[in-house]
């Protein structure tokens, strides 16, 4: 709050501030009409000039005051393009009655002049209303339209940490019966994973480097789980410092959780998994390809979960700066991801 608010209150300045720029205004039409008077008029120009400035600010006031009376939530173009034409009309129609009156001043002339000019300047005040309420309205639709999807997207991180402990307390609960001497490994692991996904995943963005430092956490977890099964091969591309790239968080940790959990249900003595990241011009290209069986992969259930829930933010993200691609082999599970880095 301002100096002068606190005085006099900030309607009584809005006020102030409103009458302050009606004053200047009305001076710079003043001044502009005593001119147009001057060339076309030889005598009473300031007269002419008065009135001329004094229907304009009338006519503007009022039709601002009908326009606050508009009583539907949609301003169509319709209205404009009506408005504009009858604007325009009028100001056409008014030409050949100056130029009447340059050279014969009757009364009735003046009157039909006065009256056509008074109303172009309430269409003038009506469109300057409407055209700031349509505005208005343009950006209430916008900052709904963000709050929502906001609000979806705070959902949608919420759901991310559940999903994932879900997954891992099953694990851990499936070691504890056949491997339990990796149960305290893996609980340190656990913590580092939790933290982040708890506390520093909260951000809309993050820096890409925190991500990698989260899914390599996350494959460590893996390897002590799955141990000699494992055939893993990452290429992890460290961002440029000059350029530190943002990404949305735990939106790769979908692909590689679900490489895992699909590879570990496989038939095949070896899991086979390849993790590649990396950074090229103000990309982040990001693949998982992972062997698998479709047999066990059918009978998954909550399979899909993960993978929806990671569209559904890449739409509200990233929405026209990304591509997903899924390929699907009857041993093989591909996911070539391409988004913008911000």
């Amino acid at each position: 709050m301002s100096f002068l608010e606190k005085i006099f209150g900030k309607e009584a300045v809005k006020i102030g501030n409103y009458l302050g720029l009606s004053f200047i205004a009305a001076m710079l039409l003043f001044t502009i009409f005593m001119a147009f008077a001057d060339i076309f008029f030889k005598n009473n120009d300031d007269e002419i000039a008065l009135i001329s400035t004094i229907l304009l600010l009338i006519g503007v006031f009022v039709g601002r005051f009908l326009a606050s009376l508009w009583q539907r939530k949609h301003i169509s173009n319709l209205v404009f393009i009506v408005l504009i034409g009858l604007t325009f009309a009028l100001i056409v129609s008014l030409m050949p009655i100056i130029d009447t009156l340059i050279t014969h001043q009757e009364f009735l002339v003046v009157a039909i002049a006065l009256i056509i000019y008074f109303v172009i300047s309430i269409l003038i005040g009506l469109l300057i209303k409407l055209t700031r309420m349509r505005t208005e309205q343009k950006l209430d639709v916008a900052n709904t339209s963000a709050l929502h999807s906001q609000s979806e997207l705070q959902l949608l991180q919420s759901q991310l940490s559940p999903h994932f402990l879900f997954n891992t307390l099953n694990n851990l609960y499936g070691l504890s019966l056949t491997d339990h001497q990796k149960i305290p490994n893996l609980l340190l692991k656990l913590s580092d994973l939790l933290r982040y996904s708890v506390y520093d995943a909260k951000d809309i963005m993050v820096p890409l480097t925190e991500e990698i430092n989260y899914i390599k956490n996350y494959i460590d977890f893996e390897k002590i789980r799955l141990g000699v099964r494992l055939n893993l091969k990452t290429d992890f591309e460290e961002s440029n410092p000059q350029k530190p790239f943002k990404i949305a968080p735990m939106l790769l940790i979908v692909f590689v959780e679900n490489a895992f959990k699909h590879s570990k249900n496989s038939l095949d003595n070896v899991i086979n998994i390849e993790i590649n990241l990396k950074t090229w011009g103000n990309s982040i290209l990001f693949s998982v390809v992972n062997s698998h069986n479709n047999i066990y992969n059918d009978k998954q259930k909550h399979s899909g979960f993960g993978l929806d829930n990671v569209k559904k933010r890449l739409d509200l993200i990233y929405k026209g700066e990304y591509d997903l691609e899924i390929n699907e082999t009857t041993t093989n599970y591909e996911v070539k991801l391409r988004i913008n880095g911000k």
